[in-house]
């Protein structure tokens, strides 16, 4: 289990990314987000991202560009909130 409680990616250059699974599964602890600069026009796996989130009251995903996405399973699992 990882302890992240916040993390921003404001410097984070994610634009050629495709592949996010799992990326934050786990991240129990997390409470604060802030992805307005995470590019995600050219993902296609976003299963299990936020597995396990259990902490946070709000997530905005509004902005997650999702037109090359074809895998979201499990995208929220044991996600409680």
């Amino acid at each position: 289990m990882l302890n992240i409680i916040s993390i921003g990616f404001t410097f984070f250059d994610s634009s050629l990314v495709t592949n996010v699974e799992n990326l934050f599964k786990g991240c129990s602890e997390w409470k604060e987000f802030d992805f307005t600069n995470f590019k995600t026009t050219l993902v296609n796996n976003i299963s299990s991202m936020f597995s396990g989130f259990s902490k946070y009251k709000e997530l905005d995903l509004s902005f997650f560009g999702t037109s090359s996405v074809i895998d979201i399973y499990d995208m929220f699992n044991r996600s409680l909130n």
